[in-house]
């Protein structure tokens, strides 16, 4: 089987903290964009958001190194987290992030963990566990 995701957007919200398990985190929303031709012929764009989840070191650079409004390119993993909207329980698709790469911000050295001249950063970690509370991620 294969849960691969890659992204290339605009960062938007950025939020930096600790687990309840002691780990750092970053969340960031994505947004990615697609131009379409509406039936009455004029060009539409449709913006999509998307939760990406960094932990540890991509966390940390992705905090420092992850402005708002610049591009990023993300590689990760998609799975489904359970949340209670008022009473009624709904599934919303988070992606954990494995490897970014600031594309807007290239030139910025990104230490040691720069696995090429493009700031492309990878870490092995453990996906997000479903099973984490709401509040220790953000939610």
């Amino acid at each position: 089987m294969i849960n691969r995701v890659t992204l290339l957007g605009r960062v938007g919200k950025k939020d930096y903290k600790k687990t309840k398990k002691g780990e750092m985190f970053c969340n960031l929303s994505i947004s990615t964009n697609r131009k379409y031709i509406d039936s009455h012929g004029n060009v539409r764009e449709l913006i999509n958001w998307h939760h990406v989840y960094f932990f540890n070191k991509l966390a940390d650079l992705t905090n420092k190194y992850g402005e708002i409004g610049e591009l990023i390119y993300i590689e990760g993993e998609i799975s489904n987290k359970k949340i209670d909207d008022h009473g009624e329980f709904k599934y919303i698709p988070i992606i954990t992030g494995k490897e970014v790469k600031f594309i807007s911000n290239y030139k910025k050295d990104v230490g040691d963990c720069s696995a090429n001249t493009y700031g492309k950063i990878s870490e092995q970690s453990d996906a997000l566990s479903m099973d984490d509370d709401e509040d220790s991620i953000g939610f």
